[in-house]
């Protein structure tokens, strides 16, 4: 367990060989240390079944909460992703309701985005996400215009910069 558990922990932090080797070995550390400290606090304790629990322990928050690998990081990232997915979406419908109208500024209803969205949750959550990085703004209540930048990241993201006309 000494020898598996501190570096399947010290991965999870990781990415060099070198620093692998010297975090797994100071967590291999840890382990024995806390283990023998709690196995020493009480009467009966085995000491190297306590060890390999710190260690498994050890092993268990890494992978859980380890920045990049971690399963609460993938969460994280994920939904991230998720956000900006439909927001870009949001995004495209916006400005293909801009180029119908030529251009024209004039808001479209939040409930017109949802129906062109189907339904899909996080329409709100996409706008105002759209509204913090300047491509969307809200002219009247509930009506939102695409921002000149807005038209921009429209045309570079979904025509690869040139406008289709």
């Amino acid at each position: 367990a000494l020898v598996v558990a501190p570096a399947a922990a010290a991965r999870q932090w990781v990415n060099a060989l070198g620093r692998m080797v010297v975090l797994a070995g100071v967590l291999g550390g840890v382990a024995g240390v806390v283990g023998v400290a709690i196995s020493s606090a009480g009467r009966g304790i085995p000491t190297g079944p306590v060890v390999v629990l710190v260690a498994s322990g050890i092993v268990a928050i890494s992978l859980l909460f380890a920045p990049g690998r971690g399963l609460v990081a993938g969460l994280v990232n994920r939904r991230r992703v998720r956000n900006r997915i439909r927001a870009d979406a949001v995004l495209s419908d916006l400005y293909a309701l801009a180029m119908q109208h030529r251009g024209e500024a004039h808001g479209h209803p939040t409930a017109t985005l949802r129906a062109m969205r189907r339904g899909e949750v996080g329409i709100d959550r996409s706008l105002r996400l759209l509204r913090s990085r300047g491509w969307a703004e809200e002219g009247e209540p509930g009506r939102w215009l695409i921002t000149d930048t807005g038209r921009e990241r429209a045309r570079t993201l979904f025509f690869g910069g040139e406008e289709n006309q």
